[in-house]
């Protein structure tokens, strides 16, 4: 048996072995050989049912040398995939600090490429960096490389447009700055294109000076990412106020007398607790009836609806609480008087008043 398990061992550690060699030769190879941005090539057809791009009209089809430059444009040179991948960092090689080239990567397809062959490697001595890097050349212009930079923020308006004029000529081509901003912004760059064409001066040959970008441009980026924010967070407190509405209905429904199985309400009492707005005095009036429900269930759920609800000092809890004190059944005023305790202030004497007087309960629970 062991002999046996001996050669399996040696037959997976070759597999294991060819496995690596092929993974050196194809990160050797895209090394040596851009990759096309898109290996296959459209079918026929495929462009009148497919949506415009480009900002052209639904269904007409986009000149191939546009599509490609512009599939070309958006995809990483090492694994041929979409730039704006989503919980992939982007960024561009660098040489002493520099951008060296138009071209974009994924951080982790650099770092797979420059460790499959041992370029980066652990420092022996204690008082040096972790690890060095070998760098070499560029896969796509052979240009030395000696780091990477990630794609600047919008709102550092100076670092972000020198990413973008990485020549330093004074101005960029509209098609570089949406591409980029593509990749911060939930746009395409189509609908970028147009905006910036329709609303900022651009010349003739599509270029918009960098001094116009960081004044005019970024700034209005930046706050249409504010814009969104505050969009998206008014859509989520419709959402919650929605959702809110509808446990109470049923909780209330329940609480008029309608039969819903126990679990169902006391997990329904328990979501409320989670999205009810703090002090809703509607809230607490119900939290208040499902104590002095039957179902020890129910009334635990009651019970945390009203803490979470009412909090120290509200003065509806303490009420409700109070005429609960007074029920007839000695669970409910059991459960009442420990909602009493963790909605009252410390020192309240009015909560110390009723709490001196349930010591006298006949029941000794209470």
């Amino acid at each position: 048996g062991s002999v046996s398990a001996w050669r399996a061992s040696r037959g997976d550690a070759a597999v294991h072995r060819r496995a690596m060699r092929a993974a050196v030769e194809r990160y050797s190879a895209l090394e040596r050989v851009r990759c096309s941005g898109r290996p296959a090539e459209p079918q026929e057809g495929a462009w009148e049912t497919s949506p415009a791009l480009a900002g052209g009209a639904a269904g007409r089809a986009p000149p191939p040398a546009q599509t490609e430059e512009a599939a070309d444009a958006r995809a990483c040179p090492i694994c041929c995939e979409d730039l704006c991948s989503p919980n992939e960092g982007v960024g561009a090689l660098t040489y002493e600090g520099r951008r060296i080239e138009p071209d974009l990567y994924h951080a982790s397809c650099v770092t797979m490429l420059l460790s499959h062959d041992g370029r980066i490697k652990m420092a022996r001595r204690k008082s040096d960096d972790n690890f060095r890097i070998s760098w070499g050349l560029s896969p796509v212009t052979r240009k030395p490389v000696d780091g990477f930079e990630p794609v600047p923020m919008l709102d550092e308006p100076q670092r972000w447009s020198a990413f973008v004029d990485w020549k330093g000529t004074g101005s960029v081509h509209i098609k570089d700055v949406a591409s980029v901003v593509e990749l911060t912004l939930p746009m395409r760059a189509a609908v970028l294109l147009d905006f910036i064409s329709a609303n900022f001066n651009i010349d003739s040959d599509g270029l918009i000076p960098t001094t116009a970008l960081q004044a005019d441009v970024l700034p209005y980026l930046v706050e249409h990412c504010r814009e969104m924010g505050r969009s998206q967070a008014s859509s989520q407190s419709l959402c919650v106020k929605a959702r809110s509405a509808f446990l109470f209905n049923a909780l209330e429904d329940y609480a008029s007398g309608r039969t819903r199985p126990v679990k169902e309400i006391a997990s329904t009492a328990l979501e409320l607790s989670e999205v009810a707005q703090s002090g809703d005095a509607k809230v607490v009036r119900l939290a208040g009836q499902l104590l002095e429900d039957r179902e020890e269930e129910v009334r635990r759920a009651g019970s945390t609806l009203m803490v979470r609800v009412a909090g120290r000092g509200d003065q509806q809890a303490f009420e409700v609480c109070s005429q609960l004190l007074q029920h007839r059944s000695a669970l409910v005023r059991k459960s009442a008087l420990e909602v009493l305790g963790k909605v009252a202030y410390e020192g309240d004497h009015r909560a110390r008043d009723e709490i001196l007087h349930m010591l006298g309960d006949r029941d000794p629970a209470v």
